[in-house]
């Protein structure tokens, strides 16, 4: 590992010490990639991702599936807010209504809260 990648890091946890929130005692690293259930830090090192926040425990880091969706959507409609109807909220909703035994969906925009 050279020293040039270890000041990275350094001042990548430098940096992230001035401007993110502490809410847990983290380990020093910086996770730069993932694929599957592995993740590589800026210094080149792989772990086995035993954590698995947010979606990664069912699907992984960067699966190929997940990519190939969202590249074919991001060409047809990235985003649209739910004061109107669109194509992929009707057949969710029907698909939320047909497994949970529920009438109705209701989709809303998250806003980030302080």
């Amino acid at each position: 590992m050279t020293k040039a990648v270890q000041s990275q890091t350094a001042g990548l946890l430098a940096a992230a010490e001035q401007s993110v929130l502490f809410t847990a005692k983290r380990p020093a690293v910086v996770m730069q990639r993932g694929e599957g259930m592995h993740l590589w830090d800026t210094e080149g090192k792989s772990y086995l991702d035993f954590i698995g926040g947010w979606a990664v425990t069912s699907l992984g880091h960067s699966p190929a599936i997940l990519r190939e969706a969202l590249l074919k959507q991001s060409g047809e409609l990235v985003h649209a807010s739910p004061g109107f109807y669109n194509k992929p909220m009707i057949e969710f909703s029907q698909l939320l209504t047909g497994i949970s035994g529920f009438d109705k969906a209701f989709f809303r925009e998250q806003r980030l809260r302080s």
